[in-house]
C-alpha cells in the first residue's frame, strides 16, 4: 500500500535526502535526480539525461524511490575506472568473498535497461549518468544502497591496487585512476575534537553526549551519514542510536533498553547485541561503531578470519580484525567483537568496520577510531609504495 505523503512532503523529503548525500560526501551539491512516489503521484526533481529514464521506471515499477546521480570524488574516478574495466562483462565484482558486494551491473542509458535491472537488483552503474539507487520502502532504501555502492566500490578498488602494487603490476590506466582517486581524499585529521567529559548521570546528558559524538564521527568521515552507531551505558539501561538515521541527526532518534533484556522492544540498532556484551563484559559505558574506509580495506588482506582458522589472531598492528556479521545468530559481532575489545583500543571487522569504546565518555572511544584510521592509511600507502 501507497503512503499518502502530500507533494509538498514529497518534496522535502527530496530536498532533505539531496542535502544528506552531499553532507556525506557522496555526490555533488544540486547533483542528485531523486524520484518518490506515493498516493498523490510521483515527485521528481530537476531536469537531466535521467528524467525521462526515472519517470518510466517509476510508472512501470512498485518503487517508492530512486536516486540518480554522479558521485562526488574519488567516487566518481573509482567507479568511472571499475566500470570501464568491467567492459563486455557487464559488472563490476566485489571481493571474492562477497563481503562487500557480489556484482554491480553496468547498464546502458536507456529505460529498457534500467527496468531490466531493478526488477531483481536494486542497484547499478549508468554509463555516463552515475549511480542509480532504487527503494521498495522510501528514500531512506535507496540512500543506503546509493552509500553501500559508493563504499563498497572505494573499499575493492584500493584493496585491488595494494595487492596489485605490491608486485608492481598495477598497470599504467589503474595507476592514472589511483593517482586521481587519491588526490581527492580527504586531508587527514591531527587534532581530536573535545567531546563533552563523563561520565553522565541523566539519560539527557547522555543523549546530548551521543549527538555529539555522532556529528563528529560524520564530520572526521569516519562514517558516511546513516551508517554505525553510538551507544552508552547508563546504570542498567543501554541509549542507542536507531538503525538507518544519520549520526549528524540523532536528536530523537535515541532508544532506551533495558541491559537485563537481551531484545529491546524499540526500533533500535541492529548492533544492539554487540554493544550490549561489550558494556556488560568490559568497564566501558561509552560504544562507537563507524566505516573507516582504510580500516575495512586492510582488513581484506585477512581472508582467514571468515574461515575460523587457528593459529595466531589476525591483526594490523596492535588492533585485531575479527570477522561477524551485524545483528545475533551464530555469526554475529556480538560473538567476535566483545572479546577481543577487552585487551585492544579498537576492533576491526572483516569488510565491515570498527569498534572502540570509552570507559566514561567518547573521547577515548573517538580519539581510537581516528588514530586506527590513521595508522591504517599511513599503513597502506607504505605499503603500496
Amino acid at each position: 500500500m501507497m503512503n499518502s505523503y502530500s507533494m509538498d512532503k514529497m518534496t522535502e523529503i527530496i530536498r532533505l535526502c539531496a542535502e544528506r548525500l552531499f553532507r556525506g560526501g557522496l555526490t555533488e551539491e544540486n547533483a542528485p535526480l531523486i524520484a518518490l512516489s506515493a498516493d498523490s503521484g510521483i515527485v521528481l526533481n530537476g531536469e537531466g539525461a535521467g528524467k525521462t529514464i526515472l519517470e518510466d521506471v517509476m510508472r512501470e515499477l512498485q518503487l517508492r524511490s530512486i536516486i540518480l546521480s554522479r558521485p562526488a570524488e574519488p567516487y566518481r574516478s573509482i567507479i568511472d575506472f571499475l566500470s570501464a574495466e568491467a567492459g563486455a562483462q557487464g559488472a563490476i565484482w566485489g571481493d571474492r568473498h562477497g563481503v562487500l558486494f557480489r556484482s554491480l551491473p553496468v547498464i546502458e542509458k536507456t529505460a529498457e535497461a534500467a527496468l531490466s535491472v531493478l526488477r531483481r537488483r536494486r542497484g547499478a552503474v549508468v554509463s555516463g549518468l552515475g549511480i542509480m539507487a532504487a527503494g521498495k520502502s522510501g528514500s531512506e532504501e535507496a540512500f543506503d544502497v546509493y552509500y553501500s555502492i559508493c563504499f563498497g566500490c572505494f573499499v575493492r578498488f584500493f584493496s585491488d591496487c595494494l595487492r596489485l602494487g605490491r608486485n608492481g603490476s598495477l598497470g599504467r590506466e589503474r595507476m592514472t585512476a589511483f593517482s586521481r582517486a587519491v588526490s581527492f581524499l580527504d586531508p587527514q585529521h591531527m587534532r581530536f575534537p573535545d567531546l563533552a567529559r563523563g561520565p553522565f548521570q541523566t539519560e539527557e546528558e547522555a543523549k546530548k553526549a551521543i549527538e555529539e559524538a555522532g556529528r563528529n564521527t560524520v564530520r572526521y568521515r569516519l562514517v558516511d551519514s546513516s551508517y554505525g552507531n553510538i551507544s552508552y551505558r547508563l546504570g542498567e539501561k543501554l541509549l542507542i542510536s536507531r538503525t538507518g538515521i544519520p549520526l549528524d541527526e540523532l536528536r530523537g532518534a535515541i532508544e532506551i533498553c533495558p541491559l537485563g533484556e537481551e531484545t529491546c522492544r524499540t526500533p533500535a540498532s541492529r548492533e544492539l547485541p554487540a554493544h550490549r556484551r561489550i558494556v556488560l563484559e568490559t568497564e566501558n559505558k561509552a560504544v562507537l561503531h563507524g566505516h573507516p574506509k582504510f580500516s575495512v580495506v586492510l582488513s581484506l588482506d585477512h581472508d582467514g578470519v571468515l574461515a575460523g582458522k587457528g593459529g595466531e589472531e589476525a591483526r594490523i598492528d596492535d588492533v585485531p580484525v575479527v570477522a561477524g556479521k551485524p545483528g545475533e545468530g551464530p555469526g554475529g559481532l556480538h560473538l567476535t567483537v566483545p572479546p577481543a575489545l577487552k585487551e585492544s583500543r579498537g576492533v576491526i571487522v572483516y569488510g565491515h568496520g570498527v569498534f572502540t569504546a570509552g570507559r566514561e565518555d567518547f573521547n577515548e572511544a573517538f580519539r581510537n577510531m581516528l588514530e586506527i584510521e590513521r595508522m591504517c592509511r599511513d599503513k597502506y600507502f607504505h605499503e603500496i609504495h
